[in-house]
């Protein structure tokens, strides 16, 4: 049983695309697509954007996802290795509990509330350390983080802002399986 598969239970996986769940499932697997990038405005936003291995802006930017998927110290693990145009940023996720995932960027630590609503799958973070010390409710990064289907296509918007600061990262396109 793959990472999300597991995480959201039968049910709620079942209630997935079949463009979601080929995503999530199956062996290591290399994803290509297009995305469009909006770092936000605020210079504070912008630095934290780069910081943390963020993207910069562009339009039908090329987008490269390996996914490697095994068993770690958590259990099912998943390293997510993206590539935007050459810009890297990876991450580590493994099963928290049921209904929730750990994601791991840089020096921040996050645990995601996974949700099937209407056939879109929502990501919202619950709690967060960086550097090890947890994040007050206040400094978590809000999250809108859907993965759906369109026109026959894996689809995501993933949008992330923080207090006080606003908007700092929101990328939104679509991932096609490399044969």
């Amino acid at each position: 049983m793959t990472l999300f598969a597991e995480a959201l239970g039968p049910a709620a996986w079942a209630a997935l695309p079949e463009e979601v769940r080929a995503f999530h499932e199956g062996p290591d697997g290399v994803f290509s697509g297009e995305a469009t990038i909006e770092r936000g405005r605020n210079p504070v936003a912008r630095w934290l954007a780069g910081a943390f291995g963020f993207p910069p802006d562009g339009r039908s930017v090329p987008v490269v996802i390996m996914v490697e998927r095994g068993r770690g110290a958590r259990g099912t693990e998943e390293h997510w290795h993206r590539s935007f145009d050459g810009h890297r940023l990876s991450t580590r996720l493994s099963v928290a509990r049921p209904g929730r995932v750990i994601e791991a960027v840089g020096p921040s630590v996050f645990e995601l509330i996974l949700r099937v609503d209407q056939g879109r799958l929502h990501l919202e973070v619950a709690a967060g350390r960086l550097f090890g010390l947890p994040l007050p409710r206040f400094l978590l990064p809000v999250s809108e983080a859907v993965e759906f289907a369109e026109h026959g296509t894996f689809a995501f918007d993933i949008a992330v802002r923080l207090f006080l600061i606003g908007p700092m990262i929101r990328y939104r396109g679509w991932l096609k399986p490399v044969a």
